[in-house]
């Protein structure tokens, strides 16, 4: 409890000096809309400190490879939503072959400094044959897609393409923490210009109103704000990972659900 009252008001002092000292919110576009992805391309790197976002990308990964276990080595697999490719080239480590997609057509053609194939299109309408992928994976992606019916169609795609055996990977922002869910819908969009604060969060509640089954593991993790100084997340991460290991892991900032599609 007074872990999670200390993140409240740190969270919330560091919200209201940044707005104070007056920081540029994001512009108010639809969280559909690609061009605001587009145009924080140059800078979209550079948003998220280098070593949580590294830190975090290979602990995602991570659960991918675990997912595919011996059966990584030359699958096929599809990125939905890459960014610039920094999760596509950590899973092809494995020896998985990665496309990367994703909706804005800057990012996309930024991924190719890091995959091979990368390419924009729309998660509700992926341009592939059925039963395609041996995997498919997103990472933070479908909660901007604005409404529960848009991300269900872009579920739906996403199984369409998905071989049968094939394995689902989604890693999601995991608002069960109050704190958390008003730092993502508060703070975050002003220190960040990733997110508007208007995302419809996923929870793991919410799978089955997405269409998909329960999932075969589902992981929660990450208590540090991004915003804390290096040197301050270095020392607290023994005590991160003692939360994520006790009954409160379920109120981490992150979670990975991992999902089968049954075979005929």
């Amino acid at each position: 409890m007074l872990f999670r009252l200390g993140t409240y008001w740190l969270a919330l002092a560091a919200g209201a000096a940044v707005w104070l000292a007056g920081a540029r919110r994001s512009q108010p576009v639809s969280r559909a809309d690609h061009r605001r992805f587009d145009r924080i391309a140059p800078i979209y790197d550079a948003l998220i400190p280098a070593p949580l976002r590294d830190r975090l990308a290979e602990r995602k990964m991570d659960v991918v490879a675990r997912a595919l276990g011996p059966d990584a080595e030359g699958a096929l697999g599809l990125d939905l939503g890459c960014g610039q490719g920094r999760h596509a080239a950590i899973v092809q480590r494995h020896g998985a072959r990665v496309v990367g997609l994703d909706g804005a057509f800057a990012q996309a053609l930024a991924a190719r400094r890091r995959i091979e194939r990368a390419a924009a299109a729309d998660a509700r309408a992926l341009p592939f044959r059925p039963e395609t992928f041996d995997f498919i994976y997103s990472a933070n992606v479908l909660h901007h897609l604005p409404g529960r019916e848009e991300q269900r169609r872009a579920a739906a795609e996403l199984w369409r393409s998905l071989k049968p055996g094939g394995r689902f990977i989604l890693h999601e922002i995991n608002v069960a923490n109050p704190l958390f869910r008003f730092y993502m819908g508060y703070v975050f969009p002003i220190l960040r210009e990733i997110d508007t604060g208007e995302e419809w969060w996923i929870a793991p509640g919410d799978f089955e109103e997405l269409g998909l089954p329960p999932p075969l593991a589902l992981e929660q993790y990450t208590f540090l704000p991004d915003f804390l100084p290096e040197w301050m997340a270095r020392a607290l991460r023994p005590l991160e990972r003692r939360l994520e290991q006790s009954r409160w892991r379920g109120y981490g900032a992150h979670y990975s659900a991992v999902f089968r599609k049954p075979a005929p």
